[in-house]
C-alpha cells in the first residue's frame, strides 16, 4: 500500500510541478536560480555587518585598499536625511550630520600618526550618487570622489554647464561614462568590463562585387597569425550574418541618422540601411560595432583594427581585453576622449555609444564625399581616425545567460533546472530507487542468452535513471521523500505520546 501511495503523489507532484515551471514566463525563467543564490548572499553578508558593509559593499572594498603615506582613504554613504557615514579599512565608524562633524572626519579616523593635511579619497556607493547626490556639497573640501561598483572603483568628473552639473565616471584615461541612471550606467560598466575574446572579433571591409558570405570561422595570416579583414559583399551583410552566430562584426562607415555610409575599397560612396543591419544582427544574434569616421574608407589586406587595439597603451596581445581598453586603444589613435551611454533596445539587445569629445561640426554629405575621393593613400593603417563607436551588443542579461550555459544552444534556466532535479534525486535516493524499481524492475540473467547482452540492458537502465528519471522526476521525489519523513517523524511523536494510553489499556487488559 505504501508502495502505491509514493507512486500515485510521484506522478501527482510531476503533473503539478512540471506545468508550473513551463508557465513561467522567459525573462524570469532565465536568471531565477542566480538571482535566489545573490539574494541569499546578499541576506547572509548583512546578517554580519560590522560598518565595512556599507551599501553597496564601499567598506568591503576599502578594506582591501593598500594604504599609502600621506592619503586617508574612507568608503562614504550619504542616508536620505542627509547624514554622512565613512568607514576607514579597520572597520571604523564615523557619522556626520553637521558641518562641525564633517571637519572631524580625517581626525577621527585617521591612522595613529596620520599627518593633519593628509589627502582625502572619498569612494562613494552608487546608492549616494544615484539617489542621494544632492548632499554632495557637504563632502569635505579638496576631497577626491570615486564611485565603486563591484570590485571596481572609478574616479569621478564633474562638468559644469549651462548652469548644471553633469557628473562622469573615468573608467579609462579617455573613456567616461555620464551618471545619468543607474541602469543605464550598470550596462555601460558592465558593457566596457566584459573580455572580447578575440577569436570571435571579425572586421569586415565592404566590398562591391566581393564574396556574398562570411566563413563561419575567421582566416589568419600564416606569417604574423593575426586574423584577415573578411570581405564581402554589402547587399549580402545582412544575410551573411547567419553564418557567425554568436561572434562580433567591426565594419567602419559613418552613420547619418537610419543610415550607415561608407566608402568601398573601390568604387563610389555607398550606404545600408541601419536597422536592417541591426535586426539581422539579432536574429543571428551577432554583436554589430560600427566604428564611426568622418573618412569610412574599408579595411583591406591585414587586420589593421587588431594592430590598432594592441598600441596605444596596451601592452602586448592581451588575452582578456576589455571593451574599455578597445576605446582606450582608439582615443589613443586619434579619437580623443570618448563619451560612452547605453540604451536598452529590448529583446536582450542594448546600444552602446561611444562619441569622441574632439568629433567636429557635422557638415554636408556631398563635402564629406568630396573630401573621401580627394584623398590618396596607400595604406588604410592609421589613416582612418575614429570619432565614436556605436555597438549593438547583447545586454547584460541576455550574455550572462548565454555565458551560464554549459550546453550550448539549450537555455541556461533548463539546464539548471536538470542539474538541480538530479541532484534532488540523488538527495532523495531510497524513494527515487523504489519508484523507479516499480516502473523498470529488475532485469533477470536468464532473460538473455549471453552476459553481454544482460549487461549491456543494465547499462542503458542505469543510463535511463540517472539521465532520464531523475532529471524529470528528482524535485517532485524529493518532496515526497520529505513529506514520507515528515510523517515518519509525526508517527513516532504520535506513537511517544500516546504510549501512556496504550500502556494503561495492557495493564487493564492483563489485570482484569
Amino acid at each position: 500500500m505504501q508502495h502505491v501511495f509514493a507512486l500515485a503523489l510521484g506522478v501527482f507532484s510531476i503533473g503539478i510541478f512540471v506545468p508550473a515551471l513551463m508557465s513561467i514566463s522567459a525573462p524570469v525563467r532565465a536568471n531565477i536560480f542566480t538571482k535566489v543564490l545573490k539574494e541569499a548572499g546578499e541576506a547572509g553578508s548583512k546578517a554580519a555587518r560590522h560598518g565595512l558593509d556599507i551599501p553597496g559593499g564601499v567598506g568591503r572594498f576599502i578594506a582591501k585598499l593598500p594604504q599609502k603615506p600621506g592619503h586617508l582613504a574612507l568608503a562614504a554613504h550619504a542616508t536620505p536625511e542627509g547624514h554622512w557615514k565613512f568607514v576607514n579599512g579597520k572597520g571604523e565608524v564615523f557619522t556626520a550630520a553637521s558641518p562641525e562633524e564633517m571637519s572631524r572626519v580625517l581626525k577621527m579616523l585617521s591612522p595613529d600618526g596620520a599627518a593633519p593635511d593628509a589627502k582625502l579619497s572619498l569612494y562613494l556607493s552608487e546608492e549616494t550618487l544615484f539617489e542621494n547626490a544632492r548632499y554632495l556639497d557637504k563632502l569635505p573640501k579638496g576631497s577626491v570622489h570615486h564611485i565603486v561598483v563591484g570590485e571596481q572603483s572609478f574616479l569621478l568628473d564633474v562638468v559644469s554647464k549651462g548652469g548644471g552639473i553633469s557628473r562622469f565616471a573615468r573608467v579609462r584615461p579617455n573613456v567616461l561614462v555620464p551618471l545619468s541612471s543607474r541602469k543605464a550606467f550598470d550596462e555601460a560598466i558592465w558593457q566596457l568590463s566584459r573580455p572580447l575574446r578575440k577569436a570571435d572579433i571579425r572586421v569586415i571591409s565592404l566590398r562591391t562585387g566581393a564574396r556574398p558570405t562570411l566563413s563561419p570561422s575567421p582566416h589568419f595570416d600564416k606569417t604574423s597569425g593575426q586574423a584577415l579583414v573578411d570581405v564581402v559583399e554589402p547587399d549580402s551583410l545582412a544575410k551573411a550574418m547567419t553564418s557567425v552566430s554568436g561572434q562580433t562584426l567591426l565594419v567602419s562607415g559613418e552613420i547619418r541618422g537610419d543610415v550607415l555610409y561608407f566608402v568601398p575599397q573601390s568604387g563610389p560612396p555607398r550606404s545600408l540601411n541601419l536597422p536592417q543591419l541591426r535586426e539581422a544582427a539579432l536574429n543571428a544574434d551577432v554583436n554589430l560595432i560600427i566604428l564611426r569616421s568622418r573618412s569610412p574608407r574599408q579595411p583591406g589586406g591585414r587586420n589593421w583594427l587588431w594592430q590598432r587595439v594592441e598600441v596605444g597603451g596596451l601592452k602586448g596581445a592581451l588575452k582578456r581585453e576589455t571593451f574599455a581598453d578597445f576605446l582606450q586603444a582608439l582615443g589613443a589613435g586619434g579619437g580623443g576622449t570618448f563619451r560612452v551611454s547605453a540604451t536598452s533596445q529590448g529583446r536582450g539587445r542594448v546600444i552602446v555609444e561611444a562619441v569622441s569629445q574632439k568629433q567636429e561640426a557635422l557638415v554636408p554629405y556631398s563635402d564629406v564625399v568630396g573630401g573621401w575621393l580627394g584623398e590618396v593613400v596607400s595604406h588604410v593603417t592609421g589613416n582612418v581616425v575614429i570619432t565614436g563607436v556605436s555597438a549593438f551588443n547583447r545586454d547584460k542579461e541576455r550574455q550572462q545567460e548565454l555565458d551560464n550555459r554549459i550546453i550550448p544552444g539549450i537555455p541556461s534556466f533548463y539546464q539548471m533546472i536538470y542539474l538541480g532535479s538530479l541532484i534532488a534525486g540523488l538527495m532523495a535516493w531510497s524513494v527515487s530507487r523504489e519508484v523507479w524499481l516499480m516502473i523498470w524492475p529488475p532485469e533477470q540473467r536468464l532473460e538473455y542468452r549471453t552476459s553481454a547482452g544482460f549487461i549491456a540492458a543494465r547499462a542503458i537502465k542505469m543510463i535511463v535513471f540517472f539521465l532520464v528519471f531523475l532529471p524529470i522526476a528528482g524535485i517532485p521525489l524529493l518532496i515526497l521523500s520529505l513529506l514520507l519523513q515528515v510523517w515518519t517523524i509525526l508517527s513516532w511523536v504520535w506513537a511517544v505520546l500516546t504510549s501512556p494510553v496504550r500502556v494503561w489499556r495492557w495493564y487493564r487488559k492483563h489485570s482484569s
